[in-house]
């Protein structure tokens, strides 16, 4: 319970600390897009962090380029690409499942009729 509570502690200090610097829309989106991928991508909480703060970290680098090379908004260049990752990640784990529950392993070679 005193992690969980350390958490959301923490969470809500970064929402109000942001909120001046970013915007709501764009708060929402680079903490929910990230830990929505690595939670998708990781069953244990260390794992999902990890995960997590990678996928925010290499969405802010691209988001920056992308918005320095075609001229638009920094901060919503970097939650389309944190958001673009996330569906990704969400289609390939769909993907993945879909080939799991039909009896495959998604490695597996495909074999035809014999």
């Amino acid at each position: 319970r005193r992690y969980h509570a350390i958490m959301l502690v923490l969470i809500a200090l970064t929402v109000i600390v942001s909120f001046q610097t970013v915007g709501t829309l764009l708060v929402f989106g680079m903490l929910l897009a990230p830990a929505g991928a690595g939670a998708l991508l990781a069953h244990r909480v260390p794992s999902m962090m990890a995960i997590g703060a990678v996928i925010g970290a290499v969405s802010s680098y691209m988001g920056l380029l992308v918005s320095y090379y075609f001229d638009v908004a920094a901060g919503a260049t970097m939650v389309l690409v944190a958001s673009v990752i996330f569906f990704a990640v969400l289609a390939g784990t769909n993907i993945r499942n879909r080939l799991t529950a039909n009896g495959r392993e998604p490695d597996a070679p495909q074999t035809g009729p014999t």
